[in-house]
């Protein structure tokens, strides 16, 4: 019995154990199965993106399919014009010729007649030539009698002729008319495109004039300031006037250093008035917290913002405000707050791309931020690091079809050069030392010494944390455009040659090979983009690179940019042009933004830095430069006489005065 109990004891263990073995075995299966189920789930989410990557791949597929096709249309239409034209000059050209047949068989006609029409009895009109022999022919033969048959059967010959010319004469006259009046048409149209020549050439010849005869008075204005005017005071910009102060104390001289062509042409002050009647009052611009500096003018008409330099705020912006109150109540001024400056509580960004698409996102793109913004006249101003975040946003409000009356560089060399970080030093008190006896002048150094001695420690490692942001975005160079494509997965490309630009090459090539070129771009005719060949590094004859396929059938991009690391760093290559006049103002005295290349670096950038001429690479138009005379980099940027030329050159833009 007790063996029988053991045994089903062990018999009870043994299924328990087996129990426990399916049950370990049943949550294994449960745990794989949840694994299968989540990847299995994955599977359909990334299934899902895909066919979401796709629908949207097919989108801008036929986005650029329609494009294409618009292209194409374009330049169907441009040929079609060019078709037409050429048809009308061959047209004008046939009816030159017909007139010109018609007169001669018309002069023949009536010679033809003159000789065969007969004598009449009594004439008393006066016959010359083929008719007085007719004539004379006639009276032989009626002399002669039956004596002279030959006589008598020329005569009825030439009557005969002279009756079936008449008979051709009203269809010649007929001709004649129809040329006479296409001559006159097409002699009207030459006289028109004649006068609209001329016309042309004359409004060239009188903006040349108006050209010389402006940049004439502007070198008499400088000149005549350089003899009467104040003059440059050398390091800290005390003003003294001409009869009571010394050499020392006078304000700087600013030089116009380039021919002004931007509305240099004098007006009448009533079409001035006109022009300044007819521009809206400003509204007043909703609260943000990128307005550092604000103040609205109800007698505004055009506005004015400033990107200022590292380091700074819109709250030392009151002065300039009350100068503009005062002296351009036209101009309504705005001095925007970057992210962890003054009055804008956020992180500080020191990455000038991420800056540009939080003020595309925060102002640009914020409800009404693009009409109540940058629907008025308006011109930009980029000082020192503002002028490097600036240039963006030129550039962006350019291609938004917003473009600026102006862009207005101050103390800030091109950005053109190798990106180099900054030479600051390490710590914060390290660094805010550094930026007292490298960046500020004097006056302004002992100020800010101040400041920094009242803040705690934590306000001055903020205040750290701000200039190593600015000097980081201030040291970005502005990226050239690409020098280096790789071939499409279409493996073709197409060339078309500098000794032929009619002509259309079609080449094959491995897709993802690599293409050089200079970087220089060229729209054709069908807005079609071409890239100019490098011709020491692609080893080929001069000539462009088509970029999209297109124009050959093919609907999609035959070139596409390879990656930026691939670029030789070399600061030589081709940058976007904006369409946007620039004005330059920089300082003899400014050893961080020197005006020419001193050949060594800056106390800012471990680098040689471009010359101020350099920003011609970046603008469509020459840039106009106006050269101060000793002012130190932080002087310049907030000097009275500086914001005056700005204010005089943006209203003379505007037309308001």
């Amino acid at each position: 019995m007790q063996e029988q109990t053991q045994s089903l004891m062990d018999e009870m263990s043994r299924l328990q154990q087996r129990a426990a073995d399916r049950e370990e075995q049943l949550a294994k299966a449960q745990v794989g199965v949840a694994q299968e189920t989540r990847r299995a789930l994955e599977a359909a989410a990334e299934a899902r993106r895909l066919a979401e990557a796709k629908v949207e791949a097919d989108l801008l597929a036929e986005a650029l399919h329609e494009r294409a096709r618009l292209a194409e249309a374009k330049a169907q239409r441009v040929e079609a014009g060019l078709r037409a034209q050429g048809e009308e000059l061959h047209r004008l050209r046939a009816a030159e010729e017909r007139l010109a047949l018609a007169q001669a068989e018309r002069e023949r006609t009536r010679t033809d007649e003159a000789a065969a029409a007969p004598a009449p009895s009594g004439a008393v009109h006066v016959r010359t030539g083929g008719e007085a022999r007719a004539a004379g022919g006639a009276a032989e033969a009626t002399a002669a009698g039956t004596g002279a048959p030959q006589e008598t059967a020329r005569a009825a010959v030439a009557a005969g002729g002279g009756s079936e010319l008449q008979a051709k004469a009203p269809a010649a006259d007929a001709g004649l008319a129809d040329a006479e009046a296409e001559a006159e048409a097409m002699a009207e149209a030459k006289a028109t495109a004649r006068a609209a020549e001329r016309q042309k050439a004359a409004e060239a010849s009188a903006r040349a004039e108006a050209d010389e005869k402006a940049s004439v008075e502007a070198q008499q204005l400088a000149e005549a300031g350089a003899r009467k005017g104040p003059r440059a005071n050398g390091a800290n910009g005390g003003v003294d006037s001409e009869a009571g102060g010394s050499e020392k104390g006078r304000a700087p001289v600013a030089r116009k250093l380039a021919k002004w062509t931007e509305l240099e042409h004098a007006e009448s002050g009533e079409r001035r008035g006109a022009i300044a009647h007819a521009l809206p009052i400003l509204g007043k611009l909703m609260d943000s917290d990128w307005h550092g500096s604000y103040v609205h003018s109800p007698t505004a008409r055009a506005r004015l913002f400033v990107f200022y330099g590292a380091g700074d705020k819109g709250l030392n912006y009151g002065p300039w405000q009350h100068l503009v109150k005062k002296q351009f109540p036209e101009i309504e001024m705005l001095v925007f707050e970057y992210p962890g400056h003054g009055k804008h509580k956020a992180d500080v960004i020191g990455d000038v791309n991420a800056l540009e698409q939080e003020f595309t996102q925060q102002v640009i793109q914020y409800k009404d931020g693009f009409q109540n913004y940058f629907s008025c006249p308006y011109g930009v101003v980029g000082q020192s690091a503002g002028a490097r975040f600036g240039v963006n946003m030129v550039r962006k409000l350019a291609n938004l079809g917003a473009k600026p009356e102006k862009f207005y560089v101050v103390g800030r060399s091109p950005p053109t050069a190798v990106a180099s970080d900054p030479r600051v030093p390490a710590g914060t008190d390290a660094l805010l030392d550094w930026v007292c006896e490298n960046v500020m002048t004097s006056t302004a150094k002992d100020i800010y010494k101040t400041q920094l001695s009242a803040m705690t420690h934590l306000e001055r490692q903020a205040e750290e944390q701000i200039w190593r942001a600015d000097l980081a975005m201030n040291g970005s160079a502005v990226p050239p455009l690409p020098r280096t494509w790789r071939v499409g997965r279409a493996g073709t490309i197409c060339k078309r040659p500098d000794s032929d630009p009619s002509k259309r090459l079609k080449m094959q090539r491995e897709p993802g090979s690599e293409v050089f070129v200079t970087g220089e771009e060229e729209r054709g005719k069908a807005g079609e983009r071409w890239l100019r060949i490098d011709e020491a590094r692609e080893g080929k004859k001069p000539g462009w690179y088509l970029v999209h396929g297109g124009p050959l059938g093919i609907n999609e991009d035959l070139l596409e940019p390879a990656d930026s690391g691939s670029e030789p760093a070399d600061g030589r290559g081709h940058y976007f042009r904006v369409p946007v006049q620039l004005q330059v103002h920089y300082s003899t005295g400014d050893h961080l933004a020197p005006p020419e290349d001193t050949g060594r670096p800056t106390p800012l950038v471990d680098r040689k830095v471009p010359p101020m001429r350099d920003w011609s690479r970046l603008t469509e138009r020459e840039p106009e430069f106006m050269e101060y005379e000793g002012l130190e980099h932080h002087e310049l940027l907030m000097h009275q006489q500086v914001l005056e030329n700005i204010c005089q050159d943006f209203l003379r833009v505007c037309r308001l005065r």
